[in-house]
């Protein structure tokens, strides 16, 4: 043990330096980050895992970061501090990453949160990337990454893991080619065309949000907002990993030619009406807008909310597919836009008033479960733990149902929110619930 103990200080430094340098506008999806970061001092990271091959030295280790960090401008941007929207994006030609080498021991996975991980980033003078190499007996074994989501939406994150994975592994073709940065995207939204796209798209959702109620749930009454006038909020989470439910959700969107993101969406509203009582309403999703030129590869942020328009009435289960996605088709057509255009329509905060959200993440691809009806080991594997609750949650938004749709289509991972005081039942109650009424509606239309 003594002999890893120099690796606790270890710093593997890299340094990089890239072809572009420069001051840029935020781009429109950075910007509607940059104002959540500004208002509420939220923690915006997320976490990545890389492993490293097992001929794979420590100089090949920085070389693979130096790579990435001369390749993708948003992993050497910082943010100056200035007035909301304001705020601009400074790409830095060169620097230096350090990066500690932790050692594994007998407990397992060492912390990383006293090398800085799980705090805000200082967005106007750090790098939006933390990085910590993990190391067995002084051999590399897997670096984990924090990203300011200022840098790196989920899809961006799987990029950056796929590409330095790749770049590790020795696959060439990462050198070659260039990837559509940040700063170009900015100069694409400040073309006449995509300003006019923009403001149509804000047009289009001020008028949903003035047409449908923005809230399913009922707000708390006077009497309970007097007794939790100093508490916060119980907002409970739970996971489930569940392939009954990846097998489910594959033969629903097969069967009734529907995406798997609709398939979510439509049990979801079924579940919020059975909750709520209402039948008409508006749920944030989250549109990736990937459909831009060069999307697929940008590592950047491109997320932004965009409302559906849920009508339930006394629709069968197929017309409510059907209905759900032409509804997500049209708001995703409006899912990239300045924030700036929708402040002056619909006021500052005005799709933080939506209390359901549903973010489907989950990576394209057929479900390798195709039979009838999968084994008992597959529907017997469903797993469902409870998460610590979210204590920080802003007070202005409002969010009584939140669901994160990730995983795989095989192995989907559903994490869902719920604001107690308004939604009585707890989370994994109701995954429990979706996944089973799922995995009937499968097996009816198998037998049609």
């Amino acid at each position: 043990m003594s002999r890893l103990r120099p690796l606790i200080s270890a710093q593997l430094q890299v340094p990089f330096r890239g072809n572009s340098a420069g001051l840029h506008p935020l781009t429109w999806g950075q910007k509607d980050l940059y104002q959540a970061l500004a208002r509420y001092s939220r923690t915006f990271n997320m976490k990545a895992t890389v492993p490293v091959p097992a001929n794979v030295d420590l100089p090949q280790v920085g070389d693979a970061l130096r790579w990435a960090l001369e390749r993708y401008e948003g992993l050497r941007t910082v943010f100056p501090a200035s007035r909301e929207w304001t705020a601009q994006q400074c790409v830095l030609q060169e620097g230096r990453l350090s990066v500690p080498v932790l050692p594994t021991g007998r407990e397992g996975e060492p912390g990383t949160e006293q090398h800085g991980f799980g705090r805000p980033f200082d967005l106007a003078a750090e790098l939006p990337i933390r990085c910590a190499l993990i190391a067995d007996g002084g051999v590399p074994r897997r670096l984990v990454l924090e990203l300011s989501r200022l840098t790196a939406d989920l899809w961006a994150r799987r990029i950056l893991e796929r590409t330095l994975a790749a770049r590790l592994a020795g696959a060439a073709h990462w050198q070659a080619g260039p990837a559509h940065q940040p700063a170009d995207q900015a100069t694409a939204e400040s073309q006449p065309a995509s300003t006019a796209a923009s403001a149509a798209s804000a047009a289009y959702i001020a008028r949903l949000l003035d047409t449908y109620p923005v809230t399913a749930f009922p707000a708390p009454g006077r009497a309970d907002e007097s007794t939790r006038a100093h508490a916060v909020p119980s907002r409970p989470r739970a996971k489930m990993t569940s392939p009954a439910l990846g097998w489910a959700v594959g033969v629903l969107s097969r069967r009734y030619r529907v995406s798997v993101p609709s398939v979510y969406l439509a049990y979801v509203a079924l579940l919020i009406s059975a909750l709520s009582g209402t039948q008409r309403f508006i749920a944030n999703m989250v549109s990736s807008n990937r459909w831009i030129p060069g999307g697929r590869d940008y590592l950047g942020t491109l997320n932004q909310y965009v409302p559906v328009a849920i009508h339930l009435g006394e629709a069968d289960f197929p017309a409510v597919l059907r209905r759900v996605q032409s509804a997500s088709l049209l708001g995703f057509s409006h899912g990239l836009y300045d924030i700036a255009d929708l402040k002056a329509l619909a006021g500052h905060d005005a799709l933080g008033q939506v209390d359901c959200t549903i973010n489907v993440s989950q990576p394209r691809g057929r479900s390798r479960l195709n039979e009838s009806r999968p084994s008992a080991a597959v529907m017997a594997a469903t797993s469902v733990t409870e998460l610590p609750q979210v204590d920080d949650f802003p007070g202005e938004i409002r969010r009584s149902l939140h669901l994160l749709a990730g995983g795989t289509s095989d192995e989907p991972q559903l994490t869902l929110t719920v604001n107690r005081s308004v939604v009585p039942v707890r989370p994994d109650a109701l995954l429990r619930d979706l996944e089973s009424r799922a995995v009937r509606d499968a097996e009816a239309a198998g037998r049609h």
